[in-house]
């Protein structure tokens, strides 16, 4: 493998792991630009929680109705291992385990500190990803869910 190649990786590595905390702090003032500014304009998403989303415009849109509102009443943690990294020339896969921990309020709320239940739910990430203008961008996020007891 060559300097750019490992290069490569170590970029593509990094633009998962700002994919993740942007996630995380969704609630965050600034924190939907953030995550949008690491897609492409004609970025696709698929998985569990919705209908398949094609262009930056409907994942923003979608982010804003849907994420923002659960993160004020949830909070959650990605975390990912396992990265497998496939780079040929300006195009990459990038794939991924994942474990997502939600922490929802029982009782009370989520500032109070009151019973609370813990979640946790895993899969797989497969991120395609483009150079443009010398910086990777991801084009499609895909996430399949794995079932509870199932590995």
């Amino acid at each position: 493998m060559d300097d750019n190649y490992m290069k490569d990786c170590f970029e593509l590595e990094n633009l998962l792991v700002r994919y993740t905390y942007a996630m995380d702090s969704i609630h965050e003032e600034g924190a939907v630009e953030r995550l949008m500014a690491l897609f492409t304009e004609d970025a696709v998403s698929e998985g569990p929680y919705g209908p398949r989303l094609e262009g930056k415009h409907e994942l923003e849109r979608s982010t804003r109705e849907r994420l923002v509102e659960l993160r004020a009443t949830t909070e959650w943690r990605h975390y990912v291992t396992n990265v497998l990294i496939d780079v040929q020339g300006d195009n990459a896969t990038i794939k991924a385990y994942l474990m997502q921990l939600y922490r929802r309020p029982m009782y009370g709320n989520r500032t109070t500190g009151d019973i609370q239940l813990t979640e946790q739910v895993n899969g797989d990430y497969q991120f395609d990803a483009r150079r443009e203008n010398s910086e990777w961008r991801l084009c499609r996020r895909i996430l399949h869910l794995i079932p509870t007891g199932r590995f």
